[in-house]
Order: structure tokens, then sequence, then C-alpha cells
């Protein structure tokens, strides 16, 4: 076996094509050694292991299925698949979406802090844009969140959610 040199989400505009698509890309031939593994991110609710950001040793991967004892726990939630570089562009934009995620994530206890990191210039990139970080007081408000946020829509797209190292949150360093 051998170890993901990457990870692609994909959300068609028509959800019936998703099925066609990971019947005929699951298992193709890469090159002579690799095959493409294809699955689902996001079932309903139910949130698969890999729908968590690759390529990271950090990265922290929840099941929703059912938590494991082992499974990291963290008072960070790290949200995908929510917003793009362009999304954040516009200053008015920028704060609609603060606030709407805002008043999504109290639903589930107090948040303290959140960073959604901005694009550097106009290329629409940076360090961690396109992803959102929110701090809340306790763990258990944080898996509250992570299990009423993932798989859930926001601006047509699938959000995906996973636990976020409170070190690297608190160093500022959003990968």
């Amino acid at each position: 076996m051998t170890n993901s040199k990457g990870v692609a989400f994909l959300q068609y505009k028509d959800p019936a094509i998703t099925p066609v698509a990971l019947s005929n890309l699951n298992g193709m031939p890469l090159n002579d050694e690799h095959t493409i593994s294809v699955s689902y991110a996001c079932i309903g609710f139910k949130q698969t292991e890999t729908a968590v950001e690759a390529g990271s040793a950090m990265a922290m991967v929840t099941s929703l299925a059912g938590a494991k004892s082992d499974t990291p726990r963290s008072r960070v939630l790290l949200l995908l698949n929510m917003v793009t570089g362009d999304d954040l562009m516009d200053a008015d934009e920028y704060d609609d979406i603060l606030q709407d995620v805002k008043d999504e994530c109290d639903k589930f206890g107090k948040v303290l802090d959140m960073q959604v990191p901005r694009p550097l210039g106009r290329s629409g990139e940076g360090p961690g844009v396109g992803k959102v970080f929110v701090r809340f007081e306790t763990e258990e408000e944080c898996a509250a969140a992570l299990q009423g946020l993932a798989g859930r829509k926001f601006q047509e797209r699938t959000v995906v959610a996973s636990y976020y190292p409170e070190v690297l949150y608190g160093s500022k360093i959003y990968r």
C-alpha cells in the first residue's frame, strides 16, 4: 500500500453525476504502479475519514459515524469547502461570512474566536485561504459543532469538518 499523494474534493452541480463519476474513477490506473481511489467525502451527515484534508501529518481525522477513543479532540474546529479566496476578497462579503459562521457556531456553544484567512493580494491565494477556524470554550462544544455542521450546505457547498490542533491555531499557523 502506498501513501496518498494528495486529495481532491469534487462537487457536481447535478448530484446524479456523483455516483457515475465515483464508479468510473475509482480504481482507474494512474500510472504503472498506482490507481486512483475515490469515495464519498460526506454521505448526508456522516463524514468519512477521507473528507479531511490530507497531506499534513497534523491533520486531525474524525468519523461522525462514531468517534473512536483515540480520536484527537480539540477546542478548535476546522471547516473546509465553505469559502473560496474569491468569496473573501470583498470586505462586505467577508464580514457577512464571518457573521453567518459565528451565528451557526453559537448554536453549539461559546465561540471564543475565529479566523477566516483572507487572500494575499488579488490572486485569491494565501496561507489557510478557503478554511474557517473556530475556537470554542470547551472540547464538548467543538465536538457538538463538528457533528452538527459536517455535511451541511454553505453557499451550495458541502461542509467538511475536522478538529484542528490548538497549538497550531494559537501560533496562527493555518494549514
